[in-house]
């Protein structure tokens, strides 16, 4: 029996074996539209102390990594995540296989985490040390988005399950 969580931005696929993890891009996220100082300065009531927020608030986006929006995330994920596979739904192959890190996480889109939590919109820091895909330059940015899934990331031995179900829930 499959339980998918499809609504959500990481689905997972219960196969009463495992959880197969899957964490969908929906959209990018430009650097105007990243938090400011002065919002997680607000929402964490002054304390900007924590190594996450130090390490945003010292970081440059470079070349090799993509921000985007993941959205509300049913479960609790650490950092670093890896990844070697990127779902592509419009490629007949399913995706392409890479090597991606997830580095950076916001809670709600505001305060940077070392770790995804649980039922809160996400956005994350990709690096892609080999390159960014080219397929993600056809990403729409946050405030032009339809958020509906075209790519995603998960590990190559989870992917044919996961195209799969995708297949049959996502028509």
């Amino acid at each position: 029996m499959c339980n998918i969580q499809y609504d959500t931005k990481v689905i997972i696929v219960n196969d009463n074996q495992r959880e197969v993890k899957l964490l969908p891009i929906h959209c990018k996220v430009e650097s105007n539209d990243l938090p400011s100082v002065e919002l997680i300065n607000n929402w964490t009531k002054g304390d900007l102390s924590s190594k996450e927020i130090q390490t945003y608030l010292n970081w440059s986006k470079s070349d090799d990594e993509v921000v985007v929006y993941n959205g509300h995330v049913p479960i609790g994920l650490s950092l670093p995540l890896r990844f070697d596979f990127l779902i592509d739904l419009k490629d007949v192959k399913g995706g392409i296989a890479v090597e991606a890190v997830v580095k950076q996480s916001f809670w709600n889109g505001i305060i940077p985490e070392n770790h995804i939590e649980s039922g809160y919109k996400t956005i994350t820091v990709i690096q892609f040390p080999q390159g960014v895909p080219t397929q993600l330059n056809s990403l729409l940015s946050i405030a032009d988005s339809d958020f509906k899934m075209r790519f995603g990331l998960c590990n190559s031995d989870e992917k044919d399950q996961i195209l799969a179900n995708l297949k049959v829930h996502l028509r």
